[in-house]
C-alpha cells in the first residue's frame, strides 16, 4: 500500500493552449480599454458643459402624481456656445428591458426635442452628453419620462421628473 501515482500532468491541462488563454486575456483587456476610454471621453464631455462660461441649469424634481420616485432628482447643463448639454438622474427606479428613460426639452418656440435615452440602474447616478440642434429656441421646461423602448419623438410614457424655468449660475 503506497500512495497512488500521480496523474500523469498532460491530464491536468486545462482545455485551452497558453496561447488561447494569452488572446482570451488580450480581449478583455481590449473591452475594458475601450470602456475606460469612452469613461473619459464622457468626463471630458461632462466637463467641457460645467466649466462652460455661460453655464445654464435648469433642476428636475419628481413630477406631481408619480410614485416610487420621491427621492429622485436631476440636473441638466447647458453651453449655448457649443450647444451642448450634460444631464445627470439620480434615484431613479432601474430600467427594465422594455423601458428607458428619456430626457424632453421644450423650447419657446414650442418645439419639444429628445435630449436623450438612458436606462437606470437604480443604485448609481445616470447621465449622458448631448449635442443639440443650432437652431432650437431657449429652453424653458425639461422633463423625463419613462418611455417603451421604440423610437419615438415626442413623449408616450408618464412624466417622472419635470423642470421649469432656466436658472443662471
Amino acid at each position: 500500500g503506497g500512495a497512488p501515482e500521480p496523474e500523469p500532468a498532460i491530464a491536468q491541462q486545462p482545455a485551452t493552449s497558453p496561447a488561447e488563454d494569452l488572446e482570451q486575456q488580450l480581449a478583455e483587456q481590449d473591452e475594458e480599454l475601450a470602456s475606460l476610454d469612452q469613461q473619459l471621453q464622457s468626463a471630458r464631455d461632462a466637463l467641457s458643459v460645467l466649466t462652460a462660461e455661460k453655464l445654464e441649469r435648469l433642476d428636475l424634481a419628481p413630477a406631481a402624481g408619480t410614485a416610487g420616485v420621491a427621492d429622485a432628482k436631476a440636473r441638466v447643463y447647458w453651453d449655448w456656445d457649443a450647444y451642448s448639454c450634460y444631464f445627470v438622474a439620480d434615484g431613479l427606479p432601474a430600467t427594465t428591458d422594455e423601458h428607458r428613460y428619456a430626457l424632453w426639452l421644450y423650447t419657446d418656440q414650442d418645439e419639444v426635442l429628445l435630449a436623450g435615452r438612458f436606462a437606470a440602474k437604480g443604485h448609481e447616478p445616470a447621465s449622458f452628453f448631448a449635442m443639440l440642434p443650432k437652431d432650437m429656441g431657449k429652453v424653458v421646461r425639461a422633463v423625463v419620462t419613462e418611455e417603451p423602448d421604440a423610437e419615438g419623438d415626442e413623449p408616450t410614457g408618464p412624466v417622472v421628473l419635470a423642470g421649469g424655468g432656466a436658472a443662471h449660475g
